[in-house]
């Protein structure tokens, strides 16, 4: 093996003297064109958009409010009842205090506190004494006269849930009410609170009422989420012929919620945002799903963009940095007069051609990276191929000088974030759309990070997310 090393060297050593002798040809072998390993294409990350929804029920309580008066009154005795020797009748005045609202999950509980004062009297039928009709004659009363004015209390249950045509659906119930201290007279068996309630409990049935209708009237989304839905389905244009597709495949409502005076709830779109670039994409016509509840969307929206340098571009740009003036060192000078970049396996290899002291190719091979802060690729370790150094120990010994070396390694950068750089406002811009006189998208990019790096059959590529979040304005 020692000896074959030796003739080996030795042949190598008298073919480069021989083609290196007054400004001959190197004879360096050149290293093989090898494709890399082929990198499989991975699926976009999910994108979430969440347009969230919240209905305000304080203007809502208020006009329930204005459905029953602050005070009730009688004027002057009303029949409410019979008793063996005649009419029952009362005079009443009934007030109450605000309307309290609680807010539980999507269940809404009102609460309202009624006082009253009564006086129940009797009227006599008409032939038991001699004349006209009889006068009335009070022979109770209760909360007055300093009495404690007596309560009742009353709640309406609403319970939301979403239709299958995108509203927010409100049932309101008004429940039993509670009397803590009934006002009744017993010798008659007769209860005069039901008089409280036939004032009150009509009222508190149209403010019911009103709640439902209000509630549906504001809480419904079906033409937002169309919009959304439709507009997202169609190709974004970023620039010309470059078009961004969110590609939505899925939206569904979150569980309505609440507290305090608010209700929360929300539409989640879930969809894998890619960039393109060529004519304009087709829209892919898919019409709004069937509502159905789910969890909320990721929050995040990414968006799936390329940074591609092919191999003649990297090697052009190489030729016109080197060519720029010639190689001087130690007395001596070549001129580049060619520069390819070509891949040989995972190791990427710049072939220069000069002329000059010295004729021919030389060759150095690295490991091509990418810098995800400068956006920058470059050849990792680059050097000399082993070939080339022993020829140049033998022919062109200046030319392994450390310098040489160090300028290769500077010059063989490559910046792949040009079509990068406004990004961020391109996509912006393009989200940044209105659903309807009340909606509008809009989005944020936050940051531009480096998914993987490769070098492929025809060059080299960053698969990079631009990451942000997209969210809905209500006007």
């Amino acid at each position: 093996m020692k000896c074959i090393f030796h003739l080996a060297a030795a042949c190598t050593a008298l073919l480069v003297v021989f083609a290196a002798g007054c400004g001959g040809k190197l004879g360096v072998p050149k290293p093989a064109y090898e494709m890399p390993a082929v990198e499989p294409d991975i699926p976009p990350e999910e994108s979430g958009i969440e347009i969230p929804v919240t209905v305000h029920l304080e203007p809502i309580l208020r006009k329930a409010e204005e459905k029953v008066p602050q005070e009730f009154n009688s004027n002057g005795w009303e029949t409410v009842g019979t008793s063996p020797v005649g009419d029952v009748g009362v005079k009443y005045r009934v007030w109450r205090g605000p309307l309290q609202m609680r807010v539980n999950g999507n269940q809404i509980t009102i609460t309202v506190r009624i006082s009253y004062s009564l006086a129940v009297a009797h009227r006599l039928k008409a032939g038991i004494f001699a004349g006209g009709q009889t006068p009335w004659m009070q022979f109770g009363q209760c909360g007055d006269d300093g009495e404690s004015p007596r309560e009742t209390v009353f709640s309406m249950k609403t319970t939301l849930d979403w239709t299958t045509d995108w509203k927010v659906r409100s049932k309101t119930k008004l429940l039993q009410n509670l009397y803590p201290n009934r006002c009744g007279v017993t010798a008659l068996n007769f209860d005069i609170t039901r008089a409280v309630d036939g004032k009150i409990r009509p009222r508190l049935e149209e403010a019911a009422k009103l709640i439902d209708d209000r509630i549906m009237t504001a809480a419904d989304f079906k033409n937002t989420a169309e919009e959304a839905w439709k507009k997202l389905r169609s190709p974004l244009q970023l620039e010309n012929n470059v078009w961004l597709m969110a590609n939505p495949h899925e939206i569904n409502v979150t569980a309505i919620e609440g507290a305090g005076d608010t209700l929360t709830t929300g539409i989640s779109i879930t969809g894998t945002p890619v960039i393109t670039a060529g004519r304009m994409p087709g829209s892919g016509i898919m019409p709004l799903p069937g509502l159905k509840t789910g969890p909320k969307a990721n929050g995040k929206f990414n968006v799936a963009l390329k940074a591609e340098l092919d191999f003649d571009a990297a090697s052009d740009q190489l030729f016109r940095r080197l060519s720029e003036k010639p190689v001087k060192l130690s007395g001596r000078q070549v001129i580049i007069t060619s520069a390819s970049v070509y891949p040989s396996n995972n190791r990427c290899v710049i072939q220069l051609g000069m002329k000059g002291d010295v004729n021919g190719a030389i060759f150095f091979t690295g490991e091509p990276v990418y810098n995800e802060e400068k956006g920058l690729l470059y050849l990792a370790r680059l050097d000399y191929t082993l070939e080339t150094e022993n020829a140049l120990q033998t022919a062109a010994e200046w030319l392994l000088h450390e310098d040489f070396r160090n300028e290769m390694r500077k010059q063989a950068q490559w910046s792949m974030d040009a079509g990068l750089k406004d990004a961020k406002g391109k996509i912006e811009r393009a989200l940044n759309i209105t659903l309807d006189e009340h909606a509008s998208l809009q989005a944020e990019v936050n940051e531009l990070y480096v998914r993987r790096f490769f070098m492929g059959k025809k060059g080299f590529r960053a698969d990079i997310v631009a990451q942000g979040s997209v969210t809905v304005s209500w006007k």
